[in-house]
């Protein structure tokens, strides 16, 4: 007989791994019971209930696996499966696929012929497919075929998730183009698209999906000029030919990493724009004046100089010992429901700007976001011959961002649902202050990650402070992973 938990592990065995992972976190027994019920429900979706099945391109294909033959044992419980490299040439894993006819998530690297079969025979079930075409293939053999695409799309009436890594052609567009018109019953709801999209090709997909609610172009190749074109399609009017669009005002996740880069002022109106937005990444670089000055030194374009996500724009220069007016604090953007903001910041010192109140400004705009459960900022120097004509050209918020109550942190009290909080690249200089301070204004704060302070020796005093007055917080370190 199964046990609740499913097939394969017993509650007891689950139970077992728990302490291990609460000594390390220095848990009470109120999160004992906590990381075991996590425990538990990692084991449920990954190896019981979905018994997600992976080969690496590494592995060797007719190696005898013996755990196959246990997941033949309970193939009913397979809902999911992830097929990487070469998995449908082993022999115990080939027999199995025939027997899988009620799958809902699929993973694959290539179309063949099985997994084709594959595809067609769950079709009524498939909720989420993912197709992770390799650059590594001879010849690209991993391009699908306009038959291919039609089963992954037009055969599937469930399917709402479709993730295609790399878009790679402009064929392959028009297969998925030609896959949807002749299927308009899809109930897709999230489409990731990573590859060379025009403009013309993303304006046909956000006319095709009306009811998308998330949308993850990641590493499209956007420049600035499409990335303010998409702001046009987020306001539901082309200002060139004064069509109006659906608006885009029904997304909640939105990933624009591709839009390399979000200008300060495009994220503002975009924020604007997705009043319902939960999860907002981007990788954002605010620009400095100098970069809109043509070489007759005109003056920025009026545009341009309005107030963005940070207001660094000023028709004059600010003086030294004068503060920059904050923003209000009323409702200036209604996407107050995010929870999730991720920003890749990229961006030249402004010289005519105090760094402190460039700082303060910043937070401030983060500080509105009121339910926000995890806030990463990841900051990256600029690259390329401006920045070895002038080594001084760092990122503005390596090199000034400090992270101290004195540059703004106090604004953030807001944030009381925050759980994650993660700092990449900044040369903070946090102290005890700063750490009490969090843990006075942040009760829910689960995970830290990231230097607190550039210096080893402080770094080392401020992680055994933190160790000692807030034993709930965990402390993590290395890059983040977006």
């Amino acid at each position: 007989m199964t046990s609740p938990t499913g097939p394969f592990l017993p509650p007891e065995i689950i139970l077992l791994l728990a302490p291990c992972l609460v000594h390390h976190r220095k848990s009470h027994i109120a999160q004992y019971v906590l990381v075991c019920k996590q425990w538990r429900i990692f084991f449920e979706k990954l190896l019981l209930m979905t018994a997600t099945v992976s080969f690496t391109h590494r592995a060797n294909p007719r190696a005898h696996y013996p755990w196959l033959e246990q997941v033949a044992r309970h193939i009913h419980h397979v809902h999911s499966i992830r097929l990487l490299g070469d998995a449908e040439t082993n022999p115990t894993f080939a027999s199995l696929l025939p027997k899988l006819s009620h799958l809902e998530t699929v993973v694959i690297t290539k179309i063949t012929d099985s997994i084709l079969d594959l595809l067609r025979r769950n079709a009524s079930t498939l909720e989420r497919i993912v197709y992770k075409a390799t650059a590594n293939q001879e010849n690209m053999t991993t391009v699908a075929t306009p038959a291919e695409y039609e089963v992954m799309v037009q055969h599937c009436p469930k399917l709402k998730h479709l993730a295609l890594r790399p878009f790679q052609t402009d064929n392959t567009y028009l297969i998925l183009k030609r896959s949807l018109e002749s299927f308009p019953g899809h109930q897709l709801k999230s489409l990731e698209v990573i590859g060379g999209l025009s403009d013309q090709q993303v304006a046909w997909i956000l006319d095709m999906l009306p009811g998308l609610t998330k949308m993850n172009l990641g590493f499209t190749g956007f420049g600035q000029l499409s990335a303010r074109w998409l702001l046009h399609r987020l306001h539901g009017t082309d200002p060139g030919t004064g069509k109006t669009y659906s608006s885009l005002s029904f997304i909640l996740d939105l990933d624009l990493r591709g839009c390399a880069f979000v200008a300060s002022d495009m994220l503002d109106q975009i924020l604007q724009s997705c009043p319902n937005l939960i999860r907002f990444h981007a990788g954002l670089m605010t620009l400095t004046q100098d970069m809109f000055e043509d070489k007759n030194h005109q003056s920025p374009p009026s545009s341009l100089m309005q107030p963005g996500f940070l207001s660094i724009f000023s028709s004059e220069p600010a003086m030294d010992n004068v503060p920059v007016a904050m923003p209000s604090p009323e409702s200036r953007w209604p996407c107050l429901k995010l929870r999730d903001l991720r920003l890749t910041i990229c961006e030249k010192r402004v010289f005519h700007h105090p760094s402190s109140h460039l700082e303060a400004m910043f937070l401030s705009q983060i500080a509105k976001f009121t339910h926000l459960e995890r806030l990463d900022l990841s900051s990256k120097t600029p690259m390329g011959d401006d920045y070895q004509a002038d080594p001084t050209a760092l990122s503005l918020l390596v090199a000034p961002f400090s992270w101290t109550l004195q540059d703004g942190l106090f604004q953030m009290s807001t944030l009381r649902q925050l759980k994650h909080l993660a700092l990449d690249g900044f040369r903070a200089r946090s102290g005890q202050d700063e750490v009490r301070w969090m843990k006075n204004h942040w009760p829910r704060l689960e995970t830290l990650q990231g230097e607190l302070n550039d210096s080893l020796e402080k770094e080392w005093d401020l992680n055994a402070f933190i160790a000692m007055e807030w034993p709930e917080v965990q402390r993590l370190y290395g890059r983040i992973s977006f």
